[in-house]
């Protein structure tokens, strides 16, 4: 799981990351004392989890929680605990008070690795012209946007539906990555690398600069 830091405190991240690298399965890849600051990355980033404080200097964790549209995951780490209820109102993964144990920040990040799971998808109905087609998610090759179109090729298919790449990215699971400002590929169809080009099937689909090192960690963590 991809997870982000939010605490104006520095002391305060530097326990979050040291817990964090205890656990296989979690990647903390950012830090942030400016909750402002930490908007602008999810922008251009995708994350799973937020481990996120609730006492801030410009604005609670809770009210920066409640603008955000689509949210990934959150776990409230505060030094008070009169907030625990207004937290899971926001459906929150889990509420930790400080200073956090290993064993409690264990259970909260497996339950969130849980709920990750769950929400896992196999497959989508998208519009396509006049009709609906099913996509399956381990059949998509990889995604290719331009304007208002993005086209979904399949092993067998090319389905080729209105919306902009942005919103495909927050449509397919975690196994896709992206690689070019045009282009998502599924991991688990890449063949090989080779060069600044990624091999799916046939298909040679150019790395762009700007993507090639999450490209590349990505592959290196495996799907």
């Amino acid at each position: 799981m991809h997870a982000i830091a939010i605490d104006d405190e520095p002391q305060a991240l530097e326990v979050i990351r040291l817990l964090s690298e205890k656990v296989p399965f979690l990647s903390l890849k950012a830090s942030f004392t400016d909750a402002m600051e930490a908007l602008v990355y999810l922008q251009n980033n995708n994350v799973d989890l937020i481990f996120l404080d609730i006492r801030m200097p410009d604005i609670s964790g809770l009210d920066w929680a409640r603008g955000l549209t689509n949210p990934p995951l959150i776990i409230f780490t505060t030094a008070f605990s009169e907030y625990a209820a207004e937290s899971y109102e926001l459906q929150a993964v889990d509420y930790l008070v400080k200073p956090i144990a290993f064993n409690r920040f264990l259970k909260a990040v497996n339950r969130a690795a849980q709920l990750k799971q769950q929400e896992k998808a196999t497959f989508t109905f998208l519009k396509s012209g006049h009709q609906y087609v099913r996509i399956d998610f381990d059949q998509l090759q990889y995604v290719q946007g331009a304007t208002n179109y993005v086209d979904f090729f399949t092993t067998t298919d090319k389905i080729t539906v209105r919306m902009k790449l942005s919103e495909a990215v927050e449509l397919v699971p975690d196994s896709f990555v992206q690689v070019h400002r045009s282009y998502l590929v599924n991991l688990q169809h890449v063949k090989r690398v080779e060069h600044n080009h990624v091999i799916i099937g046939d298909v040679k689909i150019a790395i762009g600069k700007s993507w090639r090192d999450e490209f590349m960690e990505r592959l290196n963590e495996g799907v």
